[in-house]
């Protein structure tokens, strides 16, 4: 998350953005963009690489509130990273109920004031956590369908 925050700052020079998700080995990050016609866009970052992949329609929204922004200078990244370590075991994510296909994805949003969604949301399940900017957990929802 470090690396990615510090890339952003370095490419966009600004940490305040729509929201970005984080995998295991990428970033997708959306930027508001005025030039975009539909007012952001959305880069796809490498870790150890840089940013790629730059994408006005398509892409997860980060947010429910297109508007919203949040500062990712404001993480506690270590707090976070405890949590996304523990996060498969609170929400009871094993291999026997998790199909290849469904990944683990991080989301920062401004929603709320800004917030972190961790875990799965795919059609089989939806089991996430989420966070505060500073680590602290806001709920646990352990697969709300498909389980």
């Amino acid at each position: 998350m470090d690396e990615v925050v510090v890339a952003i700052r370095k490419k966009f020079g600004t940490t305040v953005i729509q929201g970005v998700h984080f995998y295991r080995d990428q970033a997708v990050v959306r930027i508001p963009e005025a030039q975009s016609p539909v007012g952001a866009a959305w880069y796809t970052y490498s870790l150890g690489g840089a940013f790629h992949g730059r994408e006005v329609y398509g892409g997860l929204s980060p947010g429910s509130d297109p508007g919203a922004r949040v500062d990712v200078a404001k993480l506690d990244t270590a707090r976070i990273a405890a949590l996304i370590a523990s996060a498969p075991d609170r929400l009871g994510l094993t291999t026997a109920r998790v199909s290849p296909n469904e990944r683990f994805r991080v989301t920062v949003s401004g929603d709320g004031g800004g917030e972190i969604w961790m875990g799965i949301n795919s059609n089989g399940m939806d089991s996430h956590l989420v966070a505060g900017l500073d680590g602290t957990i806001l709920g646990v929802h352990r697969c709300g369908w498909g389980c």
